[in-house]
């Protein structure tokens, strides 16, 4: 009965018994081209994969060198085997190093100019990336390039980086400080990027005591004491007095079984920041305007 509706069916539209059976075989014998071409295809993905990883391992490498990252290369060439469209940032966040950014939109300013917004994988903050390419054609600038173009991830894997934000904090320098002193400030600095903030509230301490036995050799007693004897002679504004003793305050938090608070680690990086340039770098500038204008006069 099924049969003979079946065939009622398909003279109904039009099919005879000679046409099914040939649409039968094309069926069949699309069938066997299609499971042809997937063993051929199968058979080329093998042997080209070594050739494919190479390939992505030279990119990473080129890419690496070109934008300086500082990166291991084989950190890169993980995310990229990923299948995803990643790239290994320092958080300026939750201040993660080598975190995976993941990017999920790329606009062209210009035709050579890309900016690429993406999140962190740790804390997903969000990250804007800019970078150089290759000339887009000029109907592509000022849009964004993932309704335009389809291999836009290429774009973005091949771009050079010049820039990202917000920035990963780093670490200030001041001119004409003391060799112990820039050492112990550079660290501090360093810690503060990196937050660890009890270390960086040890080393502002200590690049103050460097300091101080720098400008006042020879004196003895606390730190509290020498900052004092400092005030009493008139050595120093009050303002800066002022900053010696809150970076002091700073420093002895270290010892506490409370960490301190991070803004209070940032205020003394300031406090410490305007001392050394105010005892260091600014009489350093003096003098090479000074000399610079000596000479001039010599000519």
């Amino acid at each position: 009965m099924t049969a003979c509706g079946e065939g009622t069916a398909h003279h109904a539209r039009g099919f005879t018994a000679d046409q099914d059976a040939e649409r039968d075989h094309l069926r069949t014998l699309f069938s066997i081209i299609i499971r042809a071409v997937s063993s051929v295809i199968n058979e080329i993905v093998i042997s080209v994969r070594s050739f494919s990883l190479a390939q992505i391992y030279l990119s990473v490498i080129t890419r690496a060198k070109s934008c300086r990252s500082g990166y291991s290369f084989n950190v890169v060439f993980r995310m990229e085997l990923s299948g995803m469209l990643q790239f290994p940032i320092d958080c300026p966040h939750c201040g993660t190093k080598k975190s995976g950014a993941t990017f999920h939109e790329v606009y062209a300013s210009t035709a050579a100019r890309l900016a690429v917004f993406g999140s962190c994988n740790t804390c997903f903050g969000g990250i804007l990336v800019f970078g150089n390419t290759r000339g887009l054609p000029s109907d592509y600038a000022r849009r964004p390039l993932s309704k335009y173009v389809k291999n836009w991830p290429e774009l973005v894997e091949h771009m050079e980086i010049i820039g990202m934000a917000p920035n990963f904090p780093k670490p200030r320098s001041i001119a004409h400080l003391p060799c112990q002193v820039e050492n112990a400030f550079r660290e501090g600095e360093q810690n503060l990027a990196d937050r660890r903030y009890l270390s960086a509230a040890g080393n502002y301490r200590t690049a103050l005591d460097r300091a101080m036995k720098d400008i006042a050799p020879g004196g003895t007693g606390t730190l509290f004491q020498k900052i004092e004897r400092l005030a009493d002679a008139n050595a120093l504004p009050t303002s800066m007095i002022d900053l010696m003793h809150e970076i002091r305050f700073l420093g002895n938090q270290i010892h506490d079984m409370d960490d301190p608070d991070p803004e209070d680690v940032k205020a003394g990086a300031d406090f410490i920041t305007l001392l050394l340039s105010y005892l260091y770098e600014l009489p350093g500038r003096v003098k090479i305007a000074a000399e610079k204008r000596a000479a001039a006069k010599a000519e």
